[in-house]
């Protein structure tokens, strides 16, 4: 009996530590796609003197509403489609979370963040970009959310789950 009890601890702990372990390699992908984006956005802005984006979060690719599971980066047929190929951005894969760029000129007013947390990143100085990235990664209808900024080389994660 004592035996089964132990292997029923031990079973239990290893689900736990799978299950964290595939959470960080999920927003791992976000921190990778967001410092492709950056990248791209920086070059675009080298050609162009401005950063290349919508002007809110009301759509993203390759899905709007992104469920729990991962999705083909060439499926996505929203309005951030073109931006994202312009961008020149393309995963290695399938991705789980969804992605957005606002971008709007010096001056211009912030967008909207879609999240209940609050984000602390800096005043832009002149043009700017915010890059998002949304998935339901535990299958809860809750998004988890990162984010990235023109004016800051950090990238911001949402740790709802």
């Amino acid at each position: 009996m004592t035996v089964v009890i132990i292997v029923g601890v031990l079973a239990t702990l290893a689900t736990y530590g799978v299950r964290k372990y595939v959470m960080e390699a999920k927003k791992a992908e976000a921190s990778s796609m967001l410092v492709q984006i950056r990248a791209a956005e920086e070059s675009y802005k080298d050609e162009t003197f401005r950063y290349l984006g919508l002007a809110n979060f009301d759509n993203w690719h390759p899905t709007n509403s992104p469920g729990n599971g991962k999705r083909g980066w060439q499926s996505g047929t929203t309005a951030m489609t073109p931006i994202m190929n312009q961008l020149g951005v393309m995963p290695d894969g399938a991705v789980a979370y969804s992605y957005a760029v606002v971008a709007g000129p010096a001056g211009g007013d912030m967008p909207s963040i879609p999240t209940v947390k609050t984000w602390d990143f800096p005043e832009p100085g002149g043009p700017f970009y915010i890059a998002m990235a949304k998935a339901d990664l535990n299958g809860d209808g809750v998004y988890t959310y990162a984010l990235s900024h023109s004016d800051t080389t950090e990238i911001y994660v949402d740790e709802t789950f």
